[in-house]
């Protein structure tokens, strides 16, 4: 059955504009492609389900990095296709209600006040619930400034512990690889997970119950401890604090880029301008 067809058909009934029809078919149809790609299968009703929109709205949120306002503006779009399969007998209930919208917030996040205070309360209920795994990652994104991406494609070879120091090798095909130094704080850290990790073939260093960690589900790592300590944080907050701290002990730009792997200096010169303005 084509969905898409009979939904336009109905838009465009009610009387609403061509740029809302294309806006809530372009929602539709990158939902339905998520979907099938996911599943591995064709579009059916049946896929309009709660978890399917909640990943879907985690791929937005956290891969394509999308805005807050336009992945709203999506789930409000399925909002009402659900309600289209609904009235054409196609859906007995709209799951899209269930799913919460991602909170907008208006104040730029770059060089928050705040943060480092968040960071602290985030900090104690990842250690309250004692995870070596997550205590780890927590770590070492907010100490070496490394991306998630980064996180998640780092091999258990590529951790060189010693008595004292360490070092962490980020690996990358195109760009060459980065050496970043572990300090004396880190090691323990990443011994006690070493300890507990599953023995598994991967080399991959970040395990999960269904294999080697990806960036949704070090974000949803992350989230789930902090709406626990009900502060707004996510991952790039802690490579930003990372980098802030450097700026704010007046580290070259340049540095900094190089130690948090950034390739071009415009979000680091904002950042910079940040910190100047509340000094």
């Amino acid at each position: 059955m084509d969905y898409v067809k009979g939904f336009r058909q109905e838009l465009l009934q009610e009387g609403k504009s061509r740029h809302t029809v294309n806006n809530y078919l372009q929602a539709v149809l990158e939902y339905k492609a998520y979907v099938q790609n996911r599943y591995d299968r064709q579009f059916s009703a049946e896929l309009m389900d709660e978890e399917s929109v909640e990943y879907f709205k985690e791929y937005l949120l956290y891969i394509t990095m999308s805005k807050p306002t336009a992945i709203n503006s999506k789930i409000s779009a399925l909002n009402r296709f659900a309600s289209y399969l609904i009235d054409s007998g196609q859906l007995s209930y709209n799951p899209v209600t269930r799913v919460q919208r991602v909170p907008v917030n208006p104040a730029e996040k770059d060089g928050r006040d705040d943060l480092a205070e968040d960071i602290q309360l985030l900090r104690e209920v990842v250690y309250k619930h004692n995870v070596p795994r997550d205590i780890a990652i927590f770590e070492l994104l907010y100490n070496t400034g490394i991306s998630v991406s980064e996180l998640c494609a780092i091999d258990v070879d590529d951790i060189i512990l010693a008595s004292t120091a360490g070092q962490l090798v980020i690996r990358h095909d195109q760009r060459g690889d980065r050496t970043l130094l572990l300090d004396e704080n880190l090691l323990p850290v990443i011994e006690s997970y070493l300890q507990v990790r599953p023995p598994v073939d991967s080399p991959r260093l970040f395990q999960g119950q269904r294999g080697s960690l990806g960036r949704v589900a070090v974000y949803r790592i992350i989230d789930k401890y902090a709406r626990e300590a009900r502060v707004n944080i996510s991952p790039q907050d802690l490579r930003h604090q990372f980098c802030q701290e450097l700026i704010k002990q007046g580290t070259d730009l340049s540095v900094v880029a190089e130690l948090a792997g950034y390739r071009s200096l415009n979000h680091l010169r904002r950042l910079q301008n940040s910190v100047k303005a509340r000094q």
